[in-house]
């Protein structure tokens, strides 16, 4: 973007009931700069679906090429970016029964001078961290549920400073 640099990260690691079944990776992430925005997603595919891991990654592909579209084509109204990203996942499925491919998909897209849309379906988080070491967590309200956050033990000492619930 103008005058910021964004950079990302992320890491998935197969569960051991996974890896004792052979059972491949199910999770996926995706981070996709443009010249004047990005595009962030997160897709956990569902267990108990047989190619949640399909699922998942398309969940991200679909993200990213939704995210291009808008940026080129729609660039002030990405409010309709969550009905594109759903279709193009469809899409993307290559011939799979969507029903056997269900996964999470938590996504965000920023573009300079449009504002930004956060979207949701399913559990997961995204932390934004700021210049400062500030670290914005941007993930439903769950105080009314059963969830919770534990920070790795070197973090206990250094608590995030905002959480913003959407």
């Amino acid at each position: 973007m103008s005058d910021r640099r964004w950079s990302g990260w992320g890491a998935s690691a197969r569960g051991p009931e996974h890896v004792r079944t052979g059972i491949p990776n199910q999770d996926a992430w995706m981070i996709r700069r443009f010249r004047d925005g990005i595009a962030v997603a997160v897709s956990d595919g569902l267990g108990s679906c047989g190619h949640a891991d399909v699922g998942a990654r398309a969940a991200c592909v679909a993200v990213g090429e939704a995210a291009g579209i808008h940026f080129q084509h729609a660039p002030a109204d990405l409010t309709r970016m969550p009905v594109l990203v759903q279709h193009l996942w469809r899409l993307l499925l290559a011939g799979h029964d969507p029903a056997d491919c269900s996964a999470t998909c938590l996504f965000v897209a920023a573009r300079d001078g449009a504002g930004t849309v956060l979207a949701q379906l399913g559990d997961g988080l995204i932390a934004a961290c700021q210049d400062d070491g500030t670290v914005d967590l941007l993930m439903p309200d769950k105080s009314e549920s059963f969830a919770n956050i534990v920070p790795p033990q070197s973090n206990r000492d250094r608590p995030h400073r905002r959480v913003t619930y959407t």
